[in-house]
């Protein structure tokens, strides 16, 4: 009877310090949680802050349609049409060898230089410019993860060679090289939106409103002097004279005398601008 006592005291004592250790294991766990909260806000909070803006907001711009070019007569002599270009963003790639794959089968462009282009740690990358419609219509169906198509413009003169080396061409970017698109580049350039966009879980994007949009990016026209039914007469008439005395090449100028109007400025070989290349 007289040990009985003692036992009881010992479980009791076992029992509090079991009591004890698990209290501790519960501190120790509350400590490591908090001090890894703490780590998270306070170091990596900054960090995880620009990772979930990369993932929840995409940047996005838009080109301005850059200004036409009409005859005195009101022809058209060059204007742009809407075209779609292919761009990547790196960042948001996570298999680029498979997506280099897919673009190359479906553009036709070499998959290592892709492949080298899509595992850059670039935000912003050209992939093609001024594609095919049908080849848009692959890209959009393949919906690849960080690669979007962007609408561009692309330089067209409706009337070929009529008054070519007077009209001059653009590159690829749009800018005048030479004629009169060259001179009046600055005016008719169209300008340039940037605006972000938000995005789902999913990726895609989601157009709340026109920011950006409500710009006017448009570039100006330019009017000729030149009258397309005398400019084409001018280089029809200096083209047969050309051949009929086996010229070289010869040149054209009709003006009204009366205001110094040019109203033909023709040159024999003719120059195609939809095509400088040739």
């Amino acid at each position: 009877e007289r040990k009985r006592p003692k036992e009881a005291r010992s479980r009791t004592d076992l029992g509090k310090l079991k009591l004890a250790g698990v209290a501790l294991c519960f501190a120790l766990i509350w400590v490591v949680l908090w001090g890894r909260a703490a780590y998270v806000q306070l170091y990596l909070g900054p960090k995880l802050s620009v990772a979930a803006s990369k993932q929840n907001l995409a940047t996005e711009f838009e080109l301005g349609e850059r200004g036409r070019i009409y005859a005195s007569n009101n022809a058209l002599l060059a204007t742009s049409v809407e075209s779609k270009s292919v761009y990547a963003s790196p960042v948001e790639i996570q298999n680029p060898a498979h997506t280099a794959q897919v673009l190359a089968q479906i553009l036709g462009a070499p998959r290592k230089n892709l492949q080298k282009d899509l595992s850059s740690s670039k935000g912003f990358v050209w992939v093609k410019r001024q594609i095919e419609d049908r080849e848009a219509q692959e890209l959009a169906k393949a919906n690849l993860p960080g690669i979007h198509l962007t609408s561009e413009f692309r330089r067209m003169y409706p009337n070929r060679h009529l008054a070519g080396q007077v009209l001059g061409f653009v590159d690829v970017d749009g800018k005048g090289l030479e004629g009169v698109e060259g001179l009046f580049d600055e005016r008719m350039a169209g300008g340039r939106a940037k605006f972000v966009v938000q995005r789902d879980a999913s990726g895609r994007r989601l157009y709340l409103d026109a920011q950006g949009k409500e710009m006017n990016i448009k570039g100006q026209d330019v009017r000729l002097t030149i009258d397309t039914v005398v400019q084409d007469a001018a280089e029809q008439a200096l083209a047969d004279a050309v051949n009929r005395y086996n010229g070289r090449s010869g040149m054209a100028i009709v003006v009204r005398v009366e205001t110094g109007e040019i109203l033909a400025l023709a040159h024999y070989p003719y120059f195609n601008s939809n095509s400088p290349q040739d």
